[in-house]
């Protein structure tokens, strides 16, 4: 029976040395498969690399080995959340000066979605800019109908 304890003791140190956050840890059955997925983001939240992932995987592998919730045959999953990872609503300021998307948890001007520009976070207000056609407009979002968001993508 799969310990969740038992592998973030494991885990996390391993995790905290090589400077990377855990933000999802499941055991789950996919195809008829055991998959153990781990899924982290940089400190510095800054993109996860191909290398980042064989670095991990060549240390929390073999420190799993001899895990006893672990005596079935599992797959090893570890990634992030990529380009789409959510936004960390307790520290919106974090994101000044980048795009985000967001959902409201009740319409605010008849939209519950917005996609725009962080230009301000104070206690109560995000300042976001948003264009609207060919126009840039600035709207003042409650911080407390924010209830969920991501990075948003820009193409160049």
């Amino acid at each position: 029976m799969f310990n969740k304890k038992e592998i973030l003791a494991i885990i996390t140190p391993i995790l905290n040395e090589q400077h990377f956050l855990l933000v999802e840890l499941n055991y789950l059955k996919e195809n008829k498969n055991n998959l153990l997925r781990i899924v982290v983001d940089k400190e510095d939240e800054s993109a996860l690399t191909l290398d980042d992932i064989i670095t991990l995987n060549n240390l929390i592998s073999p420190a799993l080995d001899n895990v006893s919730s672990l005596n079935e045959p599992y797959l090893l999953d570890i990634s992030s959340y990529g380009i789409n990872r959510p936004l960390d609503l307790n520290h919106l300021e974090k994101y000044l000066s980048k795009k985000i998307e967001i959902h409201l948890s009740e319409p605010l001007n008849g939209e519950n979605n917005y996609q725009g520009i962080v230009v301000e976070v104070n206690d109560q207000i995000l300042k976001l800019e948003i264009a609207i056609k060919a126009r840039k407009k600035m709207i003042e979002i409650p911080l407390h109908l924010i209830d969920k968001g991501c990075l948003g993508v820009s193409f160049k």
